[in-house]
């Protein structure tokens, strides 16, 4: 899945941001480059993990947007 990234932040930051928390994301490719990040769900996933997956990346946003 790609969730594409408000103006002004990068796929890079957003992956640093989110690992540091203990999830690994791929920035996007093609086109979308460095505005949009892509959250793999191949492997062994629960609803749970997913869910904190996306929390994670929703706080990572919300500091980089503050940042800005």
């Amino acid at each position: 899945s790609t969730i594409t990234l408000p103006e002004g932040v990068t796929a890079g930051a957003v992956t640093r941001a989110v690992a540091a928390r203990g999830y690994t994301i791929g920035g996007g490719y093609g086109k979308v480059g460095e505005r949009a990040v892509r959250v793999g769900h191949m492997g062994d996933h629960t609803l749970e993990t997913l869910r904190g997956c996306l929390q994670v990346i929703e706080t990572a946003l919300a500091e980089l947007i503050e940042r800005r």
